[in-house]
């Protein structure tokens, strides 16, 4: 009997331990001019899930231009950016298939430290086989922040950056619902 319930606290413990590193965590900022990039990306249109995307860096250039960003469902984020120029790369699904992004999709520059909201995307595939990507107006910034708050230490420096910019997406709304209607 001790045997068992022994295999059953280490198996439990297996699943704790798994599930926490598991979870991507935002990293304390590391350099008063570094960013933070956040978006979402829906694969559902390929029907599978995101599973990891990769940031190029462009200028300056650099020996290593390939930097992984965190995946929480359809949510990426990168912290500690510095100043240059990047494009998304590639994203991968679950079943590993990489997918190419135009250099012309998902391109932002770095000027100083800041929050920078990639947006929110979908890639669909039609019946010719063709990829396109296009907004995805279901997922707002707000529900990116949220979603990345969840895996941010409380009191950190992109937390804090993190719940003020939600706090003035939430005052912008309630702005806009007051706003009298002109007929």
């Amino acid at each position: 009997m001790k045997k068992i319930t022994c295999i059953l606290i280490c198996v439990v413990i297996a699943f704790i331990i798994n599930g926490c590193a598991s979870s991507p965590r935002v990293k304390e900022r590391i350099d008063t001019n570094t960013a933070f990039v956040y978006g979402s990306l829906n694969l559902d249109g390929l029907y599978t899930d995101l599973k990891w995307v990769t940031i190029e860096q462009y200028e300056p250039p650099t020996e290593h231009p390939y930097l992984y960003a965190s995946v929480k469902g359809k949510v990426f984020f990168n912290q500690n950016l510095k100043k240059g120029e990047y494009c998304l790369s590639e994203v991968g699904d679950i079943e590993n298939d990489v997918h190419n992004i135009s250099n012309d999709f998902g391109c932002f520059e770095i000027k100083k430290p800041k929050l920078i909201y990639m947006g929110s995307y979908m890639i669909v595939r039609y019946k010719n086989g063709k990829k396109e990507i296009l907004n995805d107006y279901s997922v707002t910034e707000t529900d990116v922040i949220t979603s990345i708050l969840d895996c941010a230490d409380t009191g950190t420096f992109w937390y804090n950056e993190l719940v003020k910019r939600l706090e003035k997406l939430n005052d912008i709304e309630a702005r806009k619902a007051n706003i009298p209607r002109v007929e």
